[in-house]
């Protein structure tokens, strides 16, 4: 699995709050983790020039991590959100995937969850960490081709109720572990 690491609130757990109230979370970076719950090898990076305030969620293969807010947001009727995160998936491992006419080193990738369960991750490795979270709604980050659910290796995608398999998805030509950082916008209504 790649290192991944960004601006990410990864998984935001949605439950029970006051419906009236309006709920706003900012987050410009990661160097106060106290409104997250961490899981698996989640972790702060540790300060340097480039990665100061950043969330590593994995760092070696077969790991996963997570991070979940604390404060739950009450989905009602017209309930809506827009979020922006950055992400970036670098240093590769594992073996290699066709992308277009080449081979890309990595795997699996990461998912932006909204679910009402827990804050717990679901299975690793092809699971992306989000499979079997129900109910659920991901926002996928693909960066490796797992067999029957995935047409390609490297797109955005859609997923409902824990399955890896997206409902809509985007090819992305530029491989999405290539250490650039990537800009991601969700709008939810």
């Amino acid at each position: 699995m790649q290192r991944v690491m960004g601006v990410i609130a990864l998984w935001i757990v949605v439950g029970f709050a006051p419906p009236a109230s309006a709920v706003e979370f900012v987050f410009t970076d990661f160097r106060n983790l106290s409104p997250f719950v961490l899981n698996g090898s989640a972790q702060e990076l540790a300060k340097d020039t480039q990665r100061d305030g950043a969330l590593r969620l994995t760092k070696k293969l077969w790991q996963s991590g997570n991070a979940f807010l604390k404060r739950r947001v009450k989905l009602v009727e017209g309930f809506t959100f827009s979020t922006y995160f950055r992400v970036r998936m670098k240093d590769p491992l594992g073996i290699s995937d066709r992308h277009g006419d080449k081979r890309v080193q990595g795997a699996d990738g990461i998912v932006f969850t909204i679910q009402t369960q827990s804050a717990v991750v679901g299975r690793k490795g092809a699971g992306i960490g989000y499979k079997g979270i129900m109910p659920s709604i991901g926002i996928e980050l693909d960066s490796w081709k797992n067999g029957g659910p995935d047409k390609d290796g490297n797109h955005v995608g859609i997923n409902t109720n824990g399955s890896i398999k997206s409902v809509a998805a985007a090819w992305v030509e530029e491989p999405l572990n290539n250490g650039r950082i990537w800009h991601t916008w969700v709008d939810y209504d």
